[in-house]
């Protein structure tokens, strides 16, 4: 191998180095499973020189994926402790991203999280699977926790122990109360699955410093919600938000029917420069009496406090794009004219690509996330 390989050959500091290029990049973790190519446990195979510099290098195995298996086949667990021990041990001090995964009342998830909790000080980017048993066990300090994935199970959304993490600022929650939340106001990326209008409206309230927000929203009566009380001049100031993807298979109205209020109608975010959204926040009912798509999305941009030129991108999904031109002629502006441009340049060629397209922007904003529903 020495004579074949001009690698083993360099000095130690630069072939770490090569070794954490070619694992995916911090905070995506990788298989603990020598079987998986992009793993330091494959690198730690090739060679006696690579095992040697794989062992001495913690920072290659700080960040773990851990998938709990299920109980029908229990000759799984022992060697999955036996993997995660080994990451543990062998990550040394450094900071770690974990992805635990797993339906708690289906698989060893508990068993897999009692190995994470001593270590829980080094704790910096989260991904969990968590029932209430588990999440309890959150309660405390986490001193360097800065980005979290929770998914809360089963589907009544379940309240967060009192938690303590100064550097959070990146969130991504499915099924957990987020009137629950530490500290909103320094939170800086959020992504939310299935929430009400009822239960975003107080919460984005308490989140000023929002720089990139994406929620799949659904309707109050989902959650047998009553609607939240509000005023058409009730306004959720988020003066930081450079991104806001929404998303939602039905139109979604705020309040009482009579009062024709939609969620968009309480955004105020002058400093947008990417949207995504679904065509259903636009109210399309009827073309013939009704406003045409360009003139609506003019509409809540103005309202929104967006400058011409300002916004970068936009995506609206369920639309066709003819139906910017409408039958009804809209003013014709500098930005309308640049937003016409920007919808046209986004037209997906299948379902399976526009799917894709839909999470590119959270998954640069939350890198270490797994899943935007």
């Amino acid at each position: 191998m020495a004579n074949s390989c001009p690698l083993v050959a360099l000095p130690t500091e630069l072939l770490a180095r090569i070794f954490e290029a070619y694992l995916p990049e911090y905070p995506r973790c990788v298989s603990m499973y020598p079987g998986t190519v992009d793993s330091p446990m494959f690198l730690a195979q090739i060679c006696t020189r690579f095992k040697a510099v794989a062992l001495a290098t913690p920072s290659l195995w700080r960040a773990i994926d851990i998938s709990a298996p299920h109980p029908s086949v229990p000759e799984r667990l022992a060697p999955r402790r036996k993997a995660t021990n080994t990451f543990l041990a062998r990550s040394a001090s450094c900071a770690l991203s974990l992805n635990m995964t797993g339906f708690p009342h289906q698989t060893y998830i508990h068993d897999l999280f009692d190995l994470l909790l001593p270590h829980r000080e080094r704790w910096e980017y989260l991904v969990l699977d968590a029932d209430a048993a588990i999440l309890v066990q959150l309660a405390g300090p986490l001193p360097l926790l800065r980005g979290v994935e929770l998914s809360g199970f089963p589907h009544t959304p379940l309240a967060l122990p009192h938690y303590e993490a100064a550097p959070l600022h990146s969130l991504c929650v499915c099924r957990i109360n987020i009137e629950s939340i530490a500290s909103p106001q320094s939170l800086t990326h959020i992504h939310l699955t299935r929430y009400a209008p009822a239960e975003c409206i107080p919460f984005l309230l308490r989140t000023p410093n929002l720089e990139f927000l994406s929620i799949s929203l659904c309707r109050d009566s989902e959650r047998a919600l009553q609607p939240y009380p509000v005023a058409r001049s009730m306004k959720i100031n988020l003066p930081a938000l450079h991104t806001l993807c929404l998303h939602t298979d039905d139109p979604i109205d705020t309040g009482p029917p009579e009062s024709n209020l939609n969620f968009l109608d309480f955004l105020l975010v002058p400093s947008l420069r990417r949207l995504q959204v679904s065509s259903e926040h636009f109210h399309f009912p009827d073309r013939d009496r009704d406003p045409t798509a360009e003139a609506r999305i003019r509409t809540f941009l103005t309202q929104w406090g967006i400058r011409s030129g300002r916004l970068e991108e936009l995506r609206i999904f369920g639309i066709e794009f003819d139906d910017l031109d409408g039958s009804h002629e809209a003013p014709s502006s500098e930005l309308m004219d640049r937003l016409r441009d920007v919808v046209h340049d986004y037209k997906p060629p299948s379902e399976k690509k526009e799917n894709i397209r839909r999470q590119d922007w959270a998954v640069d904003a939350l890198p270490f996330a797994l899943r935007f529903m």
